[in-house]
């Protein structure tokens, strides 16, 4: 048998082998399945806050992300915004007032973050982590919602994470629904009363029935039977009786 002959052999051996083997190897493991195709629906509740992927925020109706297959949606309710005792309501409300006040800058700029001086007070005089978590997760929300997407709140981490101001149609119109939607929240608070947020929302578009965002979001959209200033309030009515419990 000459050399090459023995290579051939030789090879064939370790072919052989390789084939009597590779059935034993993991047997007794099953197959690992696919990866999962995530479906193209967030189911949301008023429990949860929004779909990072999509265009929506989401409560009491499905939203449907429209331009990714990975989006989800962010827990809102007592897990992530605390009770608020008495005692704290007070100067909780001031702090939302300041959380708010951080972004007239950002509007009266035509876009752009909030102002990180007026944040880092707000976060330095939060009467605890719990607070101030909500504190930074509600002003965005909040401003999404009634700004729809000219507000930049679809990050991958939600409102908790680098949220702006995107667009600006009308600066005064939009600083006055900014304003609206602060004072609303700092009545509900003070009075104990998530349904106060609804008055200056409704006067804002008593005196501007036509403002709507450039890039509307769900508020606007006319799949829903509610006025612009009927969805805004009772979003954040839903939202801020989270502060005060059952």
């Amino acid at each position: 048998m000459n050399a090459q002959t023995g290579r051939n052999w030789r090879i064939a051996g370790i072919a052989l082998l390789a084939i009597l083997v590779l059935p034993l190897i993991n047997c007794d493991e099953k197959p690992k399945p696919p990866p999962r195709t995530p479906d193209n629906l967030c189911t949301c509740t008023q429990y949860d806050l929004m779909c990072t992927e999509g265009v929506s925020t989401c409560w009491e109706v499905a939203c449907k992300r429209n331009d990714y297959k990975d989006g989800k949606c962010f827990l809102y309710g007592p897990s992530t915004i605390p009770q608020i005792p008495e005692p704290l309501r007070g100067p909780t409300a001031k702090l939302f007032d300041l959380s708010f006040s951080a972004y007239a800058d950002a509007v009266k700029a035509g876009g752009g973050a909030p102002n990180a001086e007026t944040m880092a007070q707000v976060q330095k005089n939060t009467p605890n982590e719990n607070i101030a978590h909500a504190l930074v997760g509600m002003t965005n929300d909040f401003l999404y919602i009634a700004m729809g997407n000219d507000f930049r709140a679809l990050t991958l981490d939600g409102p908790w994470g680098a949220c702006e101001v995107g667009t600006v149609k009308d600066k005064s119109q939009t600083l006055a629904l900014v304003d609206a939607v602060k004072k609303g929240t700092r009545l509900a608070i003070e009075k104990n009363s998530a349904s106060e947020v609804a008055g200056p929302i409704t006067e804002f578009f008593n005196t501007y029935p036509e403002y709507r965002p450039v890039y509307p979001g769900a508020c606007y959209s006319g799949n829903i039977k509610q006025t612009p200033a009927e969805c805004i309030a009772g979003a954040l009515e839903r939202r801020l009786a989270f502060l005060f419990g059952p």
